[in-house]
C-alpha cells in the first residue's frame, strides 16, 4: 500500500510551491491536480460561488499517490491546520478519516472508489465538496446522509456518477432536472451543483415537488434493483 509513502505538496494559487512550515495557500481549485496533468475538463464552481473568502487558506494535497486510506501521521500533523484537501485520484473507499481535520473548507475526492456505502462523517464547517468520477449508484441513499453530515455544503459536484444522470452518462435532461431538484432540497444553502449555480427557480421547485420527486426516485430505484435480481436469476 502506498499510503505510508505518501508524498503531500503545497502550493498556492499560482502553482508555485509552499513551504510546508508556512502552509498558507489561496483558495483552492478543484483543477489543481488535474491542471498539473494538463486535464482541464472542469469548471471551478468555489471560484464561481464566491466562496474564495479570507486572504488564504491552509491546502493539502495527496492527489495521484494511489492512497486506500491516509497515513495517521499526516491527520495528526495537519488535524488542525489543513482547510482545502485534496485527495483525487486515489483509490479511496473508506473517509470517515476526515473527521480528525477540525476546519475543513474544501475537500476534493474526484477519481476515487468511494460507493454509496462509503461513510462521509459529520464535517460542520465543510462548504466545499468534489466527488466526481466515484462509483456513486443511489441518489437517494446517498444524499439524504451527505446531508445530515455536511449541514453548511455550498458547493457540491457529483458528475460522472451513476446517480447525476448528465450529457457525461447519458442522462435525460428530465432525468438531469429531477436529480437537481431532489438534491437542492436536501441541501438549503447550496449555491452551486455540478457545472452550473443553483437558480431561485429551482429552488422554489424543490421546495414545491421535492416530495414528490423523492418518492418517484425512491420507486424508480426499487425499480431497477428488481431487474437487476431478476437478470442475476436468470
Amino acid at each position: 500500500m502506498v499510503a505510508a509513502k505518501a508524498r503531500t505538496s503545497v502550493h498556492d494559487s499560482c502553482g508555485f510551491p509552499v513551504e510546508e512550515g508556512d502552509m498558507c495557500a489561496a483558495q483552492a481549485s478543484p483543477r489543481t491536480a488535474q491542471r498539473r496533468y494538463g486535464q482541464t475538463t472542469l469548471p471551478d464552481p468555489s471560484a464561481v460561488a464566491g466562496l474564495s473568502s479570507g486572504p488564504c487558506r491552509k491546502q493539502l494535497s495527496l492527489a495521484y499517490e494511489e492512497l486506500t486510506t491516509v497515513p495517521y501521521g499526516l491527520i495528526e500533523k495537519y488535524t488542525a491546520d489543513v482547510e482545502v484537501l485534496d485527495l483525487s485520484y486515489n483509490k479511496l473507499t473508506d473517509v470517515r478519516f476526515l473527521s480528525h481535520f477540525e476546519r475543513l473548507h474544501t475537500v476534493i475526492l474526484d477519481h476515487n472508489a468511494l460507493s454509496c456505502l462509503s461513510v462521509v462523517p459529520v464535517l460542520p464547517t465543510l462548504q466545499v465538496l468534489w466527488l466526481n468520477y466515484n462509483r456513486l449508484l443511489s441518489l437517494t441513499v446517498f444524499v439524504p446522509g451527505l446531508a445530515r453530515s455536511c449541514p453548511q455544503l455550498r458547493v457540491l459536484s457529483l458528475m460522472g456518477n451513476e446517480l447525476a444522470p448528465s450529457f457525461l452518462n447519458n442522462g435525460t435532461h428530465e432525468q438531469n432536472t429531477n436529480y437537481r431538484l431532489y438534491v437542492i432540497a436536501h441541501f438549503p444553502k447550496l449555491v452551486f451543483l455540478d457545472d452550473r449555480p443553483v437558480l431561485a427557480d429551482e429552488r422554489h421547485k424543490a421546495h414545491a415537488v421535492g416530495h414528490h420527486i423523492s418518492e418517484m426516485l425512491h420507486a424508480h430505484e426499487a425499480l431497477v434493483t428488481r431487474n437487476s435480481l431478476k437478470g442475476l436469476l436468470r
